[in-house]
Protein backbone atom coordinates (compact mmCIF):
# COMPACT_ATOMS: atom_id res chain seq x y z
CA UNK A 1 0.00 0.00 0.00
CA UNK A 2 2.80 2.74 0.87
CA UNK A 3 4.72 1.63 -2.43
CA UNK A 4 1.10 2.65 -4.57
CA UNK A 5 1.06 5.87 -2.27
CA UNK A 6 4.42 6.73 -3.27
CA UNK A 7 4.17 6.18 -6.86
CA UNK A 8 1.14 8.08 -7.58
CA UNK A 9 0.52 10.02 -4.92
CA UNK A 10 -2.88 8.26 -4.50
CA UNK A 11 -5.08 6.29 -2.06
CA UNK A 12 -6.96 3.55 -3.61
CA UNK A 13 -6.89 0.28 -5.48
CA UNK A 14 -6.08 1.94 -8.81
CA UNK A 15 -4.96 4.78 -10.79
CA UNK A 16 -4.76 6.20 -14.06
CA UNK A 17 -2.45 8.83 -14.39
CA UNK A 18 -4.06 10.49 -17.63
CA UNK A 19 -0.72 9.86 -19.79
CA UNK A 20 -0.67 6.26 -20.65
CA UNK A 21 -0.03 3.96 -17.71
CA UNK A 22 -2.73 2.61 -15.29
CA UNK A 23 -1.28 1.47 -11.63
CA UNK A 24 -3.02 -1.30 -9.39
CA UNK A 25 -2.24 -1.18 -5.91
CA UNK A 26 -1.29 -4.86 -5.14
CA UNK A 27 -2.79 -4.65 -2.01
CA UNK A 28 -6.54 -4.10 -2.72
CA UNK A 29 -6.89 -4.01 -6.48
CA UNK A 30 -9.29 -6.90 -8.16
CA UNK A 31 -10.48 -7.35 -11.77
CA UNK A 32 -13.30 -4.52 -11.18
CA UNK A 33 -10.61 -1.92 -9.73
CA UNK A 34 -8.69 -2.75 -13.55
CA UNK A 35 -11.58 -1.91 -15.69
CA UNK A 36 -12.32 1.14 -13.69
CA UNK A 37 -9.05 1.99 -14.61
CA UNK A 38 -9.44 0.96 -18.28
CA UNK A 39 -12.64 3.03 -18.42
CA UNK A 40 -10.65 6.27 -17.23
CA UNK A 41 -7.63 5.51 -20.15
CA UNK A 42 -10.41 4.66 -22.69
CA UNK A 43 -12.27 7.81 -22.25
CA UNK A 44 -9.00 10.04 -22.04
CA UNK A 45 -7.63 8.35 -25.79
CA UNK A 46 -11.35 8.54 -27.31
CA UNK A 47 -12.08 11.78 -26.24
CA UNK A 48 -8.93 14.10 -25.73
CA UNK A 49 -10.01 16.72 -24.03
CA UNK A 50 -11.76 17.11 -20.77
CA UNK A 51 -14.79 18.66 -21.86
CA UNK A 52 -15.34 15.98 -24.38
CA UNK A 53 -15.01 13.39 -21.61
CA UNK A 54 -17.50 15.14 -19.30
CA UNK A 55 -20.10 15.45 -22.00
CA UNK A 56 -19.78 11.57 -23.05
CA UNK A 57 -20.23 10.82 -19.14
CA UNK A 58 -22.82 12.66 -18.25
CA UNK A 59 -24.38 11.52 -21.25
CA UNK A 60 -24.00 7.56 -20.72
CA UNK A 61 -24.52 7.73 -16.93
CA UNK A 62 -27.51 9.95 -17.19
CA UNK A 63 -28.77 7.37 -19.47
CA UNK A 64 -28.41 4.22 -18.33
CA UNK A 65 -29.43 5.90 -14.52
CA UNK A 66 -32.54 6.51 -16.04
CA UNK A 67 -33.53 3.58 -17.97
CA UNK A 68 -31.36 0.70 -17.29
CA UNK A 69 -29.79 -0.42 -13.81
CA UNK A 70 -31.54 -1.50 -11.25
CA UNK A 71 -32.09 0.08 -7.64
CA UNK A 72 -28.66 -1.75 -5.98
CA UNK A 73 -26.63 -1.11 -8.97
CA UNK A 74 -27.52 3.00 -8.68
CA UNK A 75 -27.81 2.73 -5.13
CA UNK A 76 -23.96 1.64 -5.86
CA UNK A 77 -22.94 4.33 -8.34
CA UNK A 78 -24.79 6.90 -5.89
CA UNK A 79 -22.94 5.71 -2.96
CA UNK A 80 -19.44 5.88 -4.82
CA UNK A 81 -19.88 9.19 -6.00
CA UNK A 82 -21.10 10.65 -2.56
CA UNK A 83 -17.15 9.43 -1.89
CA UNK A 84 -16.19 11.73 -4.14
CA UNK A 85 -18.89 14.62 -3.02
CA UNK A 86 -17.13 14.19 0.24
CA UNK A 87 -13.63 14.42 -0.62
CA UNK A 88 -14.55 17.43 -2.45
CA UNK A 89 -16.48 19.26 0.78
CA UNK A 90 -13.34 18.17 2.93
CA UNK A 91 -11.07 19.85 0.34
CA UNK A 92 -13.22 22.72 0.06
CA UNK A 93 -13.08 23.30 4.27
CA UNK A 94 -9.53 22.96 4.08
CA UNK A 95 -8.58 26.12 1.60
CA UNK A 96 -8.57 23.95 -1.81
CA UNK A 97 -11.35 25.61 -3.60
CA UNK A 98 -10.10 24.35 -7.23
CA UNK A 99 -9.14 20.90 -6.41
CA UNK A 100 -12.76 20.56 -5.02
CA UNK A 101 -14.23 21.93 -8.25
CA UNK A 102 -12.10 19.42 -10.03
CA UNK A 103 -13.15 16.50 -7.71
CA UNK A 104 -16.99 17.66 -8.81
CA UNK A 105 -16.47 17.77 -12.61
CA UNK A 106 -15.35 14.11 -12.40
CA UNK A 107 -18.64 13.15 -11.03
CA UNK A 108 -19.98 11.38 -13.79
CA UNK A 109 -16.73 9.54 -15.24
CA UNK A 110 -15.83 8.19 -12.01
CA UNK A 111 -19.29 6.89 -12.07
CA UNK A 112 -18.94 5.67 -15.24
CA UNK A 113 -15.52 3.55 -13.86
CA UNK A 114 -17.73 2.63 -11.20
CA UNK A 115 -20.12 1.30 -13.77
CA UNK A 116 -17.66 -0.53 -15.93
CA UNK A 117 -16.51 -2.47 -12.60
CA UNK A 118 -19.33 -3.07 -11.22
CA UNK A 119 -20.56 -4.40 -14.67
CA UNK A 120 -17.49 -6.56 -15.09
CA UNK A 121 -18.26 -8.42 -12.13
CA UNK A 122 -22.26 -8.76 -12.43
CA UNK A 123 -22.71 -8.99 -16.10
CA UNK A 124 -24.37 -12.22 -16.10
CA UNK A 125 -27.30 -11.08 -13.86
CA UNK A 126 -28.10 -7.79 -16.03
CA UNK A 127 -30.92 -6.67 -18.33
CA UNK A 128 -31.35 -7.82 -21.97
CA UNK A 129 -31.04 -3.73 -22.65
CA UNK A 130 -28.60 -3.14 -20.09
CA UNK A 131 -26.50 -5.68 -22.12
CA UNK A 132 -27.37 -4.41 -25.45
CA UNK A 133 -26.51 -0.95 -24.11
CA UNK A 134 -23.09 -2.10 -22.86
CA UNK A 135 -22.32 -3.42 -26.38
CA UNK A 136 -23.39 -0.23 -27.82
CA UNK A 137 -21.32 1.85 -25.80
CA UNK A 138 -17.96 -0.18 -26.82
CA UNK A 139 -19.12 -0.16 -29.89
CA UNK A 140 -18.75 3.42 -30.09
CA UNK A 141 -15.27 3.88 -27.86
CA UNK A 142 -13.70 1.46 -30.52
CA UNK A 143 -15.65 2.45 -34.20
CA UNK A 144 -13.25 1.81 -36.92
CA UNK A 145 -10.87 -0.77 -34.57
CA UNK A 146 -13.14 -3.49 -33.30
CA UNK A 147 -16.65 -4.69 -34.15
CA UNK A 148 -18.80 -6.19 -31.31
CA UNK A 149 -21.43 -8.15 -33.32
CA UNK A 150 -23.05 -9.87 -29.98
CA UNK A 151 -23.09 -8.65 -26.48
CA UNK A 152 -20.38 -11.68 -25.39
CA UNK A 153 -18.06 -10.35 -27.70
CA UNK A 154 -18.20 -6.88 -25.24
CA UNK A 155 -17.64 -8.17 -22.21
CA UNK A 156 -14.72 -10.53 -23.55
CA UNK A 157 -13.82 -7.26 -24.32
CA UNK A 158 -13.69 -6.10 -21.41
CA UNK A 159 -12.35 -9.17 -19.72
CA UNK A 160 -9.22 -8.72 -21.99
CA UNK A 161 -8.63 -4.94 -21.07
CA UNK A 162 -8.75 -6.33 -17.43
CA UNK A 163 -6.01 -8.84 -18.20
CA UNK A 164 -3.76 -6.92 -20.36
CA UNK A 165 -3.88 -4.24 -17.89
CA UNK A 166 -3.14 -6.39 -14.93
CA UNK A 167 -0.83 -8.31 -16.98
CA UNK A 168 0.74 -5.00 -17.59
CA UNK A 169 0.44 -5.53 -21.48
CA UNK A 170 -0.43 -2.18 -23.44
CA UNK A 171 -4.10 -1.85 -24.64
CA UNK A 172 -4.53 1.15 -26.80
Amino acid sequence: KDEFIKRTGAVGNGYYDMKNTIFLNGDSATQGTVAHEVVHAVFHQKFKNTQNIRVAADRILNQMLKHSLTEQTKAEIKAFQQRYIDLSSRLLEEGDAASSERVLKELDEEGIAQLASILLNNYDALKPTLRSQIQDFLATIFKGLISFSDEGRAIEMLRVLAYKTTAGERIL
